[in-house]
């Protein structure tokens, strides 16, 4: 592999850079080395796969909550009140 220098590493991959938060990271102290650029964007990788996973766990569980076809009760208390509309109308 071709010896390129650190900083040419460095503001290449922020030039290419679309996630605001880490760019913002980098800008406020921009690593001196590769290694310490690469540490820094694993960090806020892992940390936004962890926020997702946790956001679509409760979303799926807020879901399920509010979700009426869900909740068995009520489905019975629905087809109770459908059949007795009918017999009192019909």
């Amino acid at each position: 592999m071709a010896d390129i220098p650190d900083h040419a590493v460095i503001t290449h991959f922020k030039s290419g850079l679309r996630y605001e938060k880490l760019l913002d990271k980098l800008a406020r102290k921009s690593p001196t080395s590769v290694e310490s650029l690469f540490d820094v964007a694993n960090k806020y990788a892992n940390a936004q796969e962890e926020t997702t996973d946790i956001l679509l766990r409760n979303k799926g569980r807020d879901d399920k909550s509010l979700d009426p076809r869900r909740d068995d009760h009520n489905r019975r208390d629905d087809y109770r009140d459908y059949r007795r509309d009918d017999h009192c109308n019909g």
